[in-house]
């Protein structure tokens, strides 16, 4: 038997310490192949509207984001940058905004929140249906 620092369970790597910092290294990775597709996707003249670019930003990169966020370390600054940073760049993809547009106005124009704020209620979202639950120990 081996011993390794991380281990891979439904997706979600999991390390000894339970930093998440080997997850969200792999996360950032997969989420900027997925930022690609959407670059792809837009153009100029001949590029998909906006609309249908944030439904591909919610469903792509958003979703895989918010698939192992119950794992996170919120006190992770900087992994939570990292992650807001990719958020930041596929939603000024998806608008067609610069990227030196602040954070707040690339935001308000999408109807998004920031990451930190949805991966909390979702948390809270998930620990109130186990707590509503009578089945669960």
């Amino acid at each position: 038997v081996h011993s390794t620092d991380s281990h891979k369970f439904l997706g979600i790597s999991l390390d000894y310490r339970l930093s998440g910092s080997y997850y969200i290294r792999s996360l950032s990775a997969r989420c900027s192949k997925l930022l690609n597709i959407i670059n792809m996707l837009r153009g100029t003249w001949w590029g998909g509207a906006p609309s249908s670019l944030l439904n591909i930003y919610k469903a792509l990169i958003r979703g895989s984001m918010e698939y192992g966020c119950l794992t996170f370390p919120f006190n992770n600054h900087s992994a939570m940058r990292n992650l807001e940073n990719i958020q930041l760049r596929a939603l000024c993809a998806c608008l067609g905004l610069r990227k030196i547009t602040p954070t707040n106005i690339v935001l308000a124009e999408a109807g998004e929140g920031p990451l930190r704020f949805r991966f909390e209620f979702l948390t809270s979202k998930y620990i109130l249906k186990i707590f509503a639950l009578d089945s669960h120990p």
